[in-house]
Formats: C-alpha cells, sequence, structure tokens
C-alpha cells in the first residue's frame, strides 16, 4: 500500500468521525487484522452493546451502501465500496473501528481495517471484551472454521460406535479427547502443560475423518480445520494457530498433515509453531495422515508434539463382521467376513451399496450374497491392479510391530472357497 493513499484512508477515518463529534482519537491502520478478528463477528458483537455508526466520507462524498467510489491514488485508479457492515466508523467509548475494501484496475480487492483509541489501553480492552464474545457463541457452533475456506456445517447424530475400530482402540481414543477438555483443573494442579497432540494414521477409507466427524458432532468447543485444499502459505498457517489460540479450549485439525511441508511451509516452521513462545494452551491438536513414512522423526518420534499415534488398519474380522451385519441386517452373511478380509471400512461400504443397487435393478427386496460376493471380486481387482505404498504391519512412531497379516493366513482358505449356489441368502 502506497503511502499517499495510507494517508488519505487514516484522513477519510478521522474528518469523518469528527465530523460525528468525535475527535481526538489517535488511528492507525491494523496490520493482519483479520488474525485476531472476523468482521462480520466484530459487527454483531457491537450491535448488542451501546455505539455509534458513522458512514465514512470520501474528501466529502459520502459512501453509500452497495456503491463504489472512485479515489484517485498515485500511479493507478481504485475504487473504495462499501457493503453492510462496511464502510463505516463504528464508536464504541474510546475506540473506533473502520472496515474499507479497496479495488484497483486489475479487480484485486484489499481489505483495510482502520483503528483507534482517544485512551491509552482501550483498544487492549475492547479486544478482551471481543475475544470474550467470541469464545461465547463459538461454543457449540453448528460450523467447522476452515482455513483459507468456506467455513462447514459440524455433522449431526454420529456416536463413537460408529467408529469402525477395535474396541481398546476405540475406548482410548474418545479417552483421550473427552479426558483432555474434562480435566483442564487437574492438568493445571499437576503443572502438566495443558495440551495434547494426536495423530491418526493408516491406509485410506478406515476411520481417520470419521475420527475428526465424530469429535466434532459431539464436543462443543471450536474447531478449525487446516485442509489440503486451500492455499498453504505460513500465513494461512499462523492463522491457524492464532485462532486455535484466541478460542482456546479449542481443537486444531490438519488433514493430511504430510502434504503440508512444501514450497512457504517447511517442517521447521510448523515445528516453531508447535513449540514457539506463542503458547497453545487449551488447545487440542489432531492431524491425519495417510503416509506416516512421509513425517520426519521430529514429529512421529517424539512426544508433547503428537503425543499419541493411533493407527486405523483395515478391519479385523471382529470388526468387518460387525460393520457388514449393521449394514446388510437380516440379509447378512457370516461369509462376508472372510471373504472381506484386506478390504477397507470404505470398501466394506461399498460392496454393501453395490449389493444393494444390483437387489434393485433385479427386482429384489434385499441385497443378496452373490452379488456382495462380485462386488467384492470387483474390489479387490481394482486393489491389486494398482500400486500401493501402504505397507500392513509396519513400525509407526511408538506402534510395536505385530506378525503377518489375516491376509496372508486365509489366503488359500479364501481361494479355495467354493462359490455360493443360488437361492436365498443365508442368515448366520
Amino acid at each position: 500500500m502506497d503511502t499517499f493513499l495510507f494517508y488519505r484512508l487514516i484522513r477519510a477515518v478521522e474528518e469523518s468521525i469528527a465530523a460525528a463529534g468525535f475527535g481526538g482519537f489517535r488511528l492507525a491502520r491494523a496490520e493482519d487484522a483479520f488474525r485476531w478478528f472476523d468482521a462480520g463477528r466484530l459487527f454483531d458483537f457491537v450491535a448488542g452493546l451501546e455505539h455509534r455508526e458513522i458512514p465514512l466520507r470520501w474528501e466529502g462524498l459520502e459512501l453509500r451502501t452497495f456503491d463504489t467510489l472512485a479515489v484517485n491514488r498515485r500511479g493507478a485508479d481504485a475504487w473504495v465500496h462499501r457493503s453492510e457492515g462496511d464502510g463505516i466508523a463504528v464508536v464504541r467509548g474510546e475506540v473506533c473501528v473502520a472496515v474499507l475494501h479497496l479495488t484497483g484496475q486489475d479487480a484485486y480487492e484489499v481489505t483495510h481495517v482502520i483503528v483507534g483509541e482517544r485512551r491509552e489501553g482501550a483498544l487492549q480492552e475492547f479486544l478482551r471484551e471481543y475475544d470474550a464474545h467470541v469464545r461465547c457463541i463459538s461454543r457449540d457452533c453448528a460450523f467447522i472454521s476452515v482455513i483459507e475456506g468456506d467455513d462447514i456445517p459440524r455433522p449431526r447424530g454420529l456416536d463413537w460406535e460408529d467408529l469402525v475400530a477395535p474396541p481398546l482402540l476405540r475406548a482410548e481414543a474418545r479417552l483421550q479427547v473427552e479426558g483432555f477438555f474434562s480435566a483442564r483443573a487437574a492438568y493445571g494442579a499437576m503443572g502438566i502443560p495443558y495440551r495434547r497432540g494426536l495423530l491418526l494414521a493408516g491406509p485410506p477409507g478406515n476411520g481417520k475423518t470419521t475420527f475428526l466427524r465424530i469429535v466434532s458432532c459431539l464436543r462443543p468447543e471450536p474447531m478449525i480445520l487446516f485442509g489440503t485444499k486451500g492455499q498453504k502459505s505460513r500465513d494461512s498457517l499462523d492463522e491457524a494457530f492464532d485462532r486455535a489460540t484466541a478460542l482456546a479450549p479449542c481443537i486444531l485439525c490438519f488433514e493430511d498433515v504430510d502434504t503440508i511441508f512444501d514450497g512457504d511451509i517447511t517442517l521447521s516452521y510448523f515445528l516453531n509453531r508447535l513449540d514457539g513462545l506463542a503458547p497453545m494452551e487449551g488447545v487440542l491438536l489432531m492431524a491425519t495422515t495417510n503416509h506416516p513414512e512421509k513425517l520426519d522423526e521430529a514429529l512421529v518420534e517424539r512426544p508433547s508434539r503428537f503425543d499419541r499415534i493411533f493407527v486405523f488398519d483395515n478391519p479385523g474380522p471382529d470388526e468387518r463382521r460387525a460393520y457388514l451385519r449393521r449394514c446388510f441386517g437380516p440379509a447378512f452373511d457370516a461369509r462376508l467376513v472372510e471373504a472381506t478380509d484386506g478390504l477397507s471400512v470404505a470398501h466394506l461400504k461399498e460392496v454393501w451399496v453395490t449389493a444393494c443397487l444390483e437387489a434393485i435393478h433385479g427386482g429384489d427386496d434385499a441385497p443378496r450374497l452373490d452379488g456382495a460376493l462380485r462386488a467384492v471380486r470387483r474390489l479387490k481387482g481394482q486393489k491389486d491392479d494398482r500400486v500401493r505404498e501402504w505397507k500392513l504391519g509396519g513400525l509407526i512412531g511408538f506402534r510395536s510391530n505385530r506378525a503377518g497379516s489375516e491376509s496372508d493366513r486365509n489366503s488359500n482358505r479364501r481361494d479355495n472357497m467354493p462359490p455360493p449356489g443360488p437361492g436365498p441368502t443365508v442368515n448366520q
């Protein structure tokens, strides 16, 4: 931003509020303002308080709602435009805040925030009030806040039983989440840093995202998601950490954490945010990865960054039986449990969906075993045709190795299993 335009922005706010009888403010442009407040929430906050809204004037011309005003700037023309909630100066006691949008000839829009105070420390007091307001409304918020993306609705109607995983893993993961938020006083009494990090690893389709969905459904704390679709930069990473610490107690999630370390975001920068001077007090950090082997040992081998690592492997026979029985209901057949060895939870769901679709097209009232087994064979064929980078049973972080996979032990029995005969399904 050129200095000439900067002073004109300050002058526009100063003259507008002075004309309304509010002089004596020391004004400045706020740097990286939207790291510490959201414009929409700011105006919602002041709406419930005693305040004045003063329309801004630019060199004697009033900026009306949904209007644009051409302004000269050094080297090129630009336009200031106003929508509902911006293009005004909000005066609350000894504090003034104004939000303006400036659009250049290249159609690139820049938002500027001008803040001011008439008494030293008044702006800081105002921001503390605002922070308390945001923390209050963030509890039980119906949306997950997405960095560099649109907020998404929290899922509803989920429970821990929807996580297809061994009971001990499910119970331990639940304890880590619920225990963290219920034991804040105990952490302080024992002198333990009140922060926790959980890494969810495993091949795709086995419950990592389901885990996050369940947590977002059941927990009232604000949830912030740093996804892989938005712009990955140091600024966006800083915004994620800054917003999480401001809203703590809070949940901060990183999807596919192994993919964020490129370009602007380096591992060392990420570690500095985890371990640096800015406290992570009250933040539950959760991250997912399909490729833990790509993560540096500095992340997976040192507790206090990711304290616990939960591995969601392909489901075992007990988990497959429970899930398939829930999906197929009365049409469940026990032979499906062995036939689906080596498939992920997502594959199991596709087996059920495909069998249901085949039943619909065939005029049947329920899925049949032969249709389900055909779906299994097709899925396993697709699976064998592609190169897989995941190797089950490998060492990951704190996890100990285990014996050969069930798929190896049962391969001969599965290959020799006779095909099902015609007729109704057999329920067991």
